[in-house]
Order: C-alpha cells, then sequence, then structure tokens
C-alpha cells in the first residue's frame, strides 16, 4: 500500500501540472487534471477551489460554486476562494450571497484589491451606486492605474446620469488600456530578440 506522504505527493504533482495547464488556458486539460487530484484526495482545497475556477471560466456557475463552497469548507480563511465564490454568486444573480463573499474576503485581506473592485461590481448589480462608486474609489486610490476599476466606476456615473464624469472615465481607461498593450508589445518584441540572439539558426 502507497504511504500517505507517497499519495500527497502524487497529488500535488497532478495539481501542479492542473495549474501549469490552466494558465495555459487549457480549460479541458485542468479540469481532467484536477478531478484525477480529487480522486485522490476528495478534501484537497487547491483542487477543490481552482476546480471551481475552471468550471465558472467555462459558463458552469452553479458547479462552481458548490466546489468553491466546499473548498472554503476546508480552508475558510483563504480570501481568494471567498471572491472566486463571490464571481460565481454573481453570475447566478445570489447578489446578497455574492456580497457577503465579497466582505469576507475583505475582512480576511482589506488590501485585496480584487475583492475590493467585485464588491463594487456587486454594489452596482443592487443598485447601491455610491457604495459602489466608494469601492471602486479604494480600489485607484490604492493603485491608480487600475483600468478595470476606473472603467467600472464610469459605468456607475453613467448609470446615475453623470456623463461628463463617466466619459472621462472610460477615456483614462482605454488609455490605461492602449497603454498596456504597448507594453506587453514591447516585452515581446524584447523577448524575440533574446531569442533570435541566442538561437540565430532558428530565424
Amino acid at each position: 500500500m502507497a504511504s500517505s506522504h507517497a499519495t500527497g505527493s502524487g497529488v500535488a504533482t497532478i495539481v501542479a501540472e492542473a495549474v501549469a495547464r490552466h494558465r495555459q488556458g487549457d480549460l479541458d486539460a485542468a479540469e481532467r487534471l484536477y478531478r484525477a487530484a480529487l480522486e485522490r484526495h476528495p478534501g484537497h482545497f487547491d483542487a477543490l477551489h481552482l476546480l471551481g475556477v475552471v468550471l465558472h471560466q467555462a459558463g458552469r456557475h452553479e458547479a462552481a460554486a458548490e466546489l468553491i463552497a466546499r473548498a472554503i469548507a476546508q480552508n475558510p480563511r483563504d480570501p481568494a476562494a471567498h471572491t472566486n465564490l463571490a464571481l460565481a454568486l454573481r453570475k447566478l444573480g445570489r447578489l446578497g450571497e455574492a456580497l457577503a463573499s465579497t466582505e469576507r474576503a475583505l475582512a480576511l485581506a482589506p488590501g485585496f484589491l480584487q475583492a475590493q473592485n467585485n464588491r463594487g461590481n456587486v454594489l452596482r448589480d443592487l443598485g447601491r451606486h455610491g457604495e459602489a462608486i466608494a469601492s471602486y474609489d479604494r480600489v485607484i486610490a490604492a493603485n491608480p492605474r487600475h483600468a478595470g476599476a476606473i472603467r467600472n466606476r464610469a459605468g456607475a456615473l453613467l448609470e446615475i446620469g453623470r456623463a461628463e464624469e463617466a466619459q472621462a472615465g472610460f477615456a483614462q481607461a482605454i488609455a490605461l488600456d492602449a497603454e498596456d498593450i504597448r507594453t506587453i508589445h514591447e516585452r515581446w518584441t524584447m523577448i524575440e530578440d533574446c531569442v533570435n540572439r541566442a538561437y540565430p539558426l532558428a530565424r
């Protein structure tokens, strides 16, 4: 019989491969691997949580919420899990529960900008635009280049009739997005140059 240490090591290897596939955008392979890990260790926090994230990305929000809730039962102090649960619950229209999940994430990690931004989105869905804008403002105060929060804030302003402020916000977000694209292109060009110098015969 395999030792528990060997079993744990095997699960860790499977989860690591699943995470690699997940980061590459291969959701089908990631799902298969996370499920394989759970066959060996049904209560594995990362496998439950990240399989839930995969299913959320694939549009299977009910199953995603169930899996992430099971992960949280294993480790209720992980702010990312609460935030990801909120994302799935929001897609299901369960806005009160989604808001509670963002609040739990922020109680655990007050500086977690993704949770704060998501809180703003849920409050906006609930029609609580003033509170939503305050959440976005906290994100922007911490990171003035957070294009997502700036864009979301502009959307909230537009919905309450503050069109000129909204237009300025959308323009700022677009400028930041374009700058990010230029930065990515410049970094990719630098990588290509390094590869071409290292492997001249590959050209």
